[in-house]
């Protein structure tokens, strides 16, 4: 990140329409970003408290914090024993990590930007 950009990750909780900042405040001559995990807690528990009433999980990434052992797994686990489907998106460089966390329980899908727009 540039000096003077700030570095903004806000999740938002579909269901209630709730948002939760969880980056890091660094400072404007801060270089990079940095997760807060505090935030991420509490987004997953904003979660969590919705997903009996979900048809449908839709999360952003399966990103370092989840190939790492944290993050939203809690929330894949739980919907997938709610049989609830989730849809996320995976960085090439996880996908061993998710592929040892999801089992036979993930299906993967290659999606491009011309894919999904045909599927909308």
């Amino acid at each position: 990140v540039a000096p003077g950009r700030r570095c903004d990750m806000v999740l938002q909780d579909l269901a209630s329409g709730e948002t939760v900042k969880i980056s890091e405040d660094r400072g404007a001559l801060a270089r990079g970003c940095r997760l807060d995990l505090d935030g991420l807690a509490r987004t997953c528990a904003l979660v969590l408290s919705s997903l009996p009433h979900c048809d449908l999980v839709l999360l952003n990434k399966f990103g370092k914090t989840e190939a790492e052992g944290g993050g939203f797994r809690c929330i894949i686990s739980d919907a997938i024993g709610l049989e609830t489907p989730v849809v996320i998106g995976m960085p090439r460089r996880n996908l061993e990590a998710w592929r040892a966390f999801a089992g036979e329980f993930g299906a993967e899908v290659e999606a491009s930007a011309f894919t999904v727009l045909q599927a909308a």
